[in-house]
């Protein structure tokens, strides 16, 4: 239905059945970005985890401890973010689009975007004068755009308030280069980013 169109255009020319992951219990509303609230994504690998089990019980054994793993990796994950965001001068998120909602919700941040869900949305001007001026009540150091993103727009909503930009992986694709590309080693690199633009003290 649109929720995320490349996987759903990848499942749609496959010759085999296709898991469909999003019945998982929260998972509600239209943004995507599951992934980027590690409790959230538990429960799509855990209901991932038991549907397999189900379609192939010969592995059933296997499904239920790689999930197990991942649990165990969302968990420490959580606990990081809920420690570093509990030191925090700042609370608010400027965003060039809006993939980090969920991430917010989950840990008391206000995520404000120039753009919605669609980051190719050209942006409004009597948003980014909103924001400019959100962001000069709430003292932001800094604007987040993202990999693969165009950083034009969150360049000018900093330069309109003074600020620096900084880089955060909404994890939509494979990413080149050296060190770690995983998952929870690019969440990480995401914390790290936001508690020096949130001014979070180290722990």
């Amino acid at each position: 239905g649109g929720f995320q169109t490349a996987v759903e255009d990848a499942a749609r020319h496959r010759d085999r059945a296709t898991l469909v992951a999003l019945d998982a219990p929260g998972l509600g509303g239209r943004d995507p970005h599951v992934w980027l609230d590690p409790l959230g994504f538990r429960a799509v690998v855990d209901d991932i985890a038991r549907r397999l089990a189900r379609l192939d019980p010969a592995h059933a054994a296997t499904y239920r401890a790689n999930a197990q793993a991942a649990d165990a990796r969302l968990v420490a994950l959580d606990g990081r973010a809920r420690a570093t965001f509990a030191t925090c001068r700042r609370r608010t998120v400027l965003t060039a689009h809006d993939a980090f909602s969920r991430f917010g919700r989950r840990y008391g941040l206000r995520v404000a975007s120039v753009a919605g869900i669609d980051p190719e949305q050209d942006p409004d001007p009597r948003r980014l004068a909103s924001l400019a001026d959100l962001a000069r009540r709430m003292g932001t150091t800094t604007v987040f755009t993202e990999e693969l993103v165009s950083p034009q727009v969150a360049e000018v909503l900093a330069r309109e308030v003074g600020v620096r930009t900084a880089v955060l992986s909404p994890i939509e694709s494979k990413v080149s280069g050296r060190g770690p590309q995983g998952y929870v080693s690019r969440m990480d690199r995401n914390l790290a980013a936001l508690a020096r633009g949130l001014g979070c003290l180290s722990r």
